[in-house]
């Protein structure tokens, strides 16, 4: 998967605007990810990891990290977990929700 569509999958959500409204801890889900090598998150709190760590890894404290590495796993491990998941309403970025959806067209 090219970075583009990953990317795309990952901004359809707006992870801020839920990290707000329900206090989630991010840090404390990837700290359990790489313990158990498994997610143990409701729909909602895996994307919304999904997004935050798109945002580290292409534009915040992640952005060095190595792409073999432990965060690059993580990130894409939701992008198989996600990238089937519809977006609710109100937690939508539709431009990105349109380009995810012409993604999806030019596999068919």
């Amino acid at each position: 998967m090219n970075d583009d569509t990953i990317n795309t999958c990952a901004l359809r959500f707006d992870g801020y605007k839920y990290l707000q409204q329900t206090g989630f801890d991010p840090s404390k889900a990837i700290d359990h990810y790489f313990l158990e090598e498994k997610w143990d998150l409701q729909p909602l709190e895996k994307l919304a990891a999904f997004f935050l760590l798109q945002r580290a890894l292409n534009k915040w404290d992640l952005v060095n990290e190595p792409r073999d590495g432990q965060f690059w796993k993580a990130f894409e491990s939701l992008f198989n977990e996600c990238k089937e998941m519809e977006i609710p309403q109100e937690y939508r970025q539709q431009e990105y929700c349109n380009q995810w959806e012409v993604y999806q067209r030019s596999w068919l």
